[in-house]
């Protein structure tokens, strides 16, 4: 069953966003939940380079340009703001810096040949019940991109804006920033948008990265399968500790103590 972007969002399920949080602890995970992040201006730019790449055919029509100063004090920008409710706001700066790393992303012919396939679903809400053995955990997942055929397996791939596109720096972004965990969520949400069982196809994780200024340069990285296996590990562990945390109705942070030891070299002033 189709649901709206609107109705998504609502969704209590548990999503990526939410999630990755729990690799710092509980509290902070709860937190999240608790605590929608407001990102309208912060991630406004994303979200049009998102639709630039993945809904070209209505990405106009949910950007909406303001050459003035952000200013809420200022009744026409408030005006504006409430015109364009739904949409991204862009500075025409911002907005001619998502044109320029969308044109990137369409130079790259992975990307171009993937979107080409009649298979390839881009930005599909789903939900579905996570079967924990001992517990079902609903979560929700939005892909930027997800194929099956037999031909193809199944591919998931996500799509990222990062100063570089130097695959061993692609590789440290992707630990520090949680790519894996989200690769691995969506994993979940293709299997059960296209009703396949995982442990029956090839899977496929890629990353395409552009650069976020010039000479906006893209690539894609195709992830190694001791990658995707241990980041299915890991995306399982944190999804058994939302049961734990849940059914103890308990929420610890950090910890009251922690050890810890600098690196080599780090004990000098």
């Amino acid at each position: 069953m189709s649901i709206t972007d609107a109705e998504y969002r609502a969704h209590p399920g548990v999503n990526y966003s939410t999630l990755k949080h729990m690799r710092k602890s509980p509290l902070h995970y709860r937190h999240a939940v608790d605590n929608p992040e407001d990102n309208a201006n912060d991630y406004a730019m994303l979200r049009a380079v998102h639709a630039l790449v993945l809904e070209p055919m209505s990405a106009h029509d949910q950007i909406a340009v303001w050459e003035g100063r952000r200013d809420k004090r200022d009744k026409a920008y408030v005006a504006f703001l409430e015109q364009s409710e739904g949409k991204n706001v862009l500075t025409p700066n911002e907005y001619e810096q998502a044109l320029q790393i969308a044109n990137a992303y369409g130079r790259n012919r992975w990307l171009r040949w993937v979107l080409s396939l009649p298979q390839t679903v881009c930005e599909e809400p789903v939900i579905w019940n996570f079967d924990l053995g001992d517990a079902l955990l609903l979560c929700k997942g939005k892909p930027d991109i997800m194929h099956y055929t037999p031909e193809h397996g199944l591919i998931v791939a996500d799509i990222k804006t990062f100063g570089d596109t130097t695959a061993e720096l692609i590789a440290w972004a992707a630990r520090k920033y949680g790519w894996m965990l989200q690769l691995a969520h969506y994993t979940y949400a293709a299997a059960k948008h296209y009703s396949i069982d995982l442990n029956a196809v090839q899977i496929r994780w890629y990353t395409v990265v552009a650069e976020d200024k010039a000479p906006w340069d893209a690539t894609a990285v195709e992830w190694d399968q001791g990658t995707i296996a241990g980041a299915v590990a890991d995306h399982m562990a944190l999804l058994q500790k939302v049961v734990a945390c849940m059914r103890a109705d308990e929420w610890p942070g950090r910890g009251d103590v922690q050890a810890a030891t600098l690196p080599t070299g780090m004990q000098d002033g």
